[in-house]
């Protein structure tokens, strides 16, 4: 994998995340308000570090532009 996380944070979005009480489709508690992603990005849940999405996995060079409120 060459590519890594960017600034779009959809992922913080769409997931279920059992371990923070989080529903799909709602925004993670844990996102930084000043738009630098993830606040707990060293110590984040299993479910978010396993997460791999279309722009990490190379399937889809547009995903960045992706915005997501």
């Amino acid at each position: 994998m060459s590519r890594a996380c960017g600034p779009c944070t959809a992922c913080c979005t769409i997931l279920e995340i059992d371990e923070l009480g989080k529903a799909a489709g709602t925004p993670c508690v844990n996102l930084d308000p000043a738009g630098h992603g993830c606040g707990i990005y060293a110590d984040r849940p299993t479910p978010c570090r396993g997460f791999l999405c279309f722009w990490l996995a190379e399937a889809d060079p547009r995903v960045p532009r992706v915005k997501v409120a």
